[in-house]
């Protein structure tokens, strides 16, 4: 299944970084909510949580 992941807004007019890390594996189950990568700015460093 596919998703798409908006970057949240995170202040500073960031609107795109870099995927520092990947938290969960092919096929793995998560829960609502729960972080599933890290990315990186130039600025910020944050966890995106998996859609609700």
């Amino acid at each position: 299944m596919r998703y798409i992941f908006n970057f949240p807004d995170i202040g500073e007019g960031l609107d795109e970084g870099t995927i520092a890390e990947w938290y969960v594996q092919k096929g793995q189950k998560i829960e609502a909510g729960e972080p599933i990568v890290n990315m990186e700015t130039d600025k910020v460093v944050t966890d995106i949580p998996s859609p609700k």
